[in-house]
């Protein structure tokens, strides 16, 4: 009697690894086909440059019964395009009301946060160099929150970054550069008085 060849088919994603528990087949997973939110190309591609670069860090969504998406349809979709088979979810029993009441409250909540610019001025700053900026902004975009033109410059020893939570090699002396009419305003000033001061550097704007 001949053999049987079973072949295995290997799994492809990139979750981390602390989710790699909760992976499922993506091709048992459906779309919420009622879903309210809607994803253009543009923030698929987003999501796939995410996900490719920085992996899969929170589960997806799913309602047990009929295995639908209640949150991370985008992701799902993304997932898909970059061939993964594989995808970290979370299942839930609950019923389509809850599910749906679930699913909202996630999109909304997110929508109702806002950019701190100024804040976002410095963290951009130091990601000037990475293509991570041009994948999320337009330059139109960023010209709208006055960030177009921002540009922050180190003087003396290099500093890493500077974003909350960077790691700075040592004391030095930072000098800003940017639109007038961010880093002009005393609400700008204040978060980087504060930022350089937690981190015992001095600083100037020219």
């Amino acid at each position: 009697m001949a053999d049987i060849q079973v072949e295995t088919i290997e799994e492809k994603h990139n979750v981390l690894d602390p989710l790699k528990s909760l992976l499922v087949p993506i091709d048992s997973i459906n779309e919420d086909a009622a879903n309210a939110r809607s994803h253009d190309q543009r923030n698929i591609n987003a999501v796939k440059i995410s996900l490719d670069r920085f992996g899969q860090h929170h589960p997806i969504i799913v309602q047990k019964e009929g295995m639908v998406v209640r949150i991370g349809n985008c992701r799902l979709v993304a997932a898909k395009e970059l061939g993964w088979t594989h995808i970290a979810t979370l299942v839930v029993d609950e019923d389509n009301v809850t599910a749906t009441a679930r699913a909202i409250a996630d999109n909304r909540t997110g929508e109702l946060a806002e950019w701190n610019t100024n804040i976002l001025a410095m963290t951009l700053g130091s990601l000037s160099e990475d293509d991570i900026v041009s994948s999320f902004w337009t330059a139109g975009e960023l010209e709208e929150l006055g960030l177009g033109q921002f540009d922050l410059s180190i003087e003396s020893e290099q500093i890493e970054g500077f974003a909350e939570g960077a790691q700075f090699v040592e004391k030095s002396e930072v000098f800003i550069t940017g639109a007038k009419e961010v880093i002009e305003t005393e609400e700008f000033r204040q978060e980087l008085s504060k930022l350089c001061e937690s981190r015992s550097l001095a600083w100037r704007i020219r």
